[in-house]
């Protein structure tokens, strides 16, 4: 009998562990951020909608992996990882089938000492032959600079 009692206390602490250890490695420390966009951002956002028409869509954040894929069989997942971890600013798609027309980096001061990754960026969209514009981040955007830049990739039809 005492056996089996001491069985059934074994269990029981082993059960006691097992759940301590499930909550404890099931934790999720995430937390929801303020804003998607910050304020330059989000004015650049605003002013470039508006200098759009709606045959056009501009979506921000997106990620590279999102918007390209690795033609490189062999080294397929290698090249792949390269660009998970890497967004654009702004995309801007054909409103009808979603196909990425062009993309802009707002360039602020977090991209102080950061060239090689602007470079390894640029050298994405250079090779996929998606246009990428590079815009210096401000709180105030001219709309009729926006569609000078944007004139001859939408086709003129902003």
């Amino acid at each position: 009998m005492s056996i089996l009692i001491l069985f059934v206390i074994v269990a029981f602490v082993v059960i006691i562990i097992l759940k301590r250890y499930k909550s404890s490695d099931v934790s999720f420390p995430y937390a929801k951020n303020s804003y998607l966009l910050s304020k330059a951002e989000k004015s650049f956002y605003h002013v470039l909608q508006n200098c759009l028409n709606d045959s056009y869509v501009v979506f921000p954040k997106v990620r590279l992996g999102d918007i390209f894929h690795v033609t490189h069989k062999e080294k397929r997942k290698f090249y792949m990882y390269k660009i998970l971890p890497k967004h654009v600013d702004f995309l801007i798609c054909d409103s009808k089938n979603f196909t990425p027309l062009a993309a802009l980096e707002l360039d602020d001061s977090s991209h102080l000492g950061k060239e090689k990754d602007d470079n390894f960026k640029n050298n994405v969209f250079l090779s996929a032959g998606l246009p990428l514009y590079r815009i210096k981040a401000s709180y105030n955007y001219n709309p009729a600079q926006i569609k000078e830049t944007l004139k001859s990739t939408l086709n003129n039809l902003i």
